[in-house]
């Protein structure tokens, strides 16, 4: 998910942050648990013609954390861009090894101000950073722009949709996938072209590797909490209460010790 500042003259998601705002009441970390997340707010006003009357190049920063291979094409991306046009001039800074690294690296400077006019962030963050009240609703540059979020994929519209409102200016939605070592299926006598499809075919192929001598370990899992939240999603077991944090009330308990 990004985040977008607000530009005085002038989306993992892309946040716009609101250079004007100089935070809220809290320590733009938590946030009021008593506020419904779904009231309707009252959108800002989004300068979208802004850069038509700049005079001089506008100066935007973006904060991401991104490694590798994306990292290198989001660097390529900024490089095409700034040498397409000479209105912009954009400088993309890496701000810690991971997501977490990146948003205490912003909270940090909420504080002082000291914050890019983008940030590149993730979904569990969504909330804090609407709390912090240092965020611009991208859905107000859409609506003064007249577009729509249409093409957009209705699943990750409604996920970042909190109190009517877009809040990213753009958004990608990951997926978790499966490898498995086709080697290692032919030597337990396995159909090396039939992967497990569910949690007990995951079973029951582990049994036949290690009882087949193939390995010790024929299981690895990352269990990273996104990967464990995706799935019971998509099983649609809720993780919270209040309609899964989508309700009117407060979302004051865990949903997830179930069954599923």
């Amino acid at each position: 998910m990004s985040t977008i500042t607000k530009l005085t003259g002038a989306l993992f998601a892309l946040v716009l942050v609101a250079a004007s705002c100089g935070g809220s009441s809290d320590d733009g970390t938590g946030g009021d648990a008593g506020r419904p997340a779904t009231d309707t707010i009252v959108l800002p006003d989004c300068p979208v013609d802004a850069l038509d009357s700049a005079t001089t190049p506008v100066d935007i920063t973006v904060w991401y954390q991104i490694s590798g291979k994306a990292g290198s094409t989001l660097e390529a991306q900024v490089a095409a861009y700034n040498a397409s046009q000479d209105k912009v001039r954009v400088t993309a800074e890496l701000q810690g090894a991971n997501y977490d690294e990146l948003f205490n690296k912003y909270t940090q400077g909420i504080p002082t101000g000291d914050l890019p006019h983008i940030l590149i962030s993730e979904d569990t963050t969504t909330q804090a950073l609407i709390d912090s009240e240092t965020v611009l609703p991208a859905q107000a540059c859409f609506d003064a722009a007249g577009l729509s979020t249409d093409g957009f994929a209705e699943a990750a519209v409604n996920h970042f949709t909190v109190g009517g409102a877009m809040w990213p200016g753009t958004a990608s939605v990951s997926g978790l996938l499966t490898y498995y070592n086709k080697n290692h299926f032919r030597r337990a006598g396995l159909d090396a072209e039939k992967a497990p499809g569910t949690l007990a075919e995951v079973r029951e192929y582990a049994e036949a590797l290690k009882a087949a001598g193939v390995t010790d370990s024929p299981v690895v899992l990352l269990m990273d909490s996104w990967f464990v939240e995706t799935q019971l999603a998509g099983a649609g077991q809720p993780l919270v209460n209040n309609d899964n944090g989508y309700g009117s009330g407060q979302t004051t308990e865990a949903a997830f010790d179930a069954p599923v």
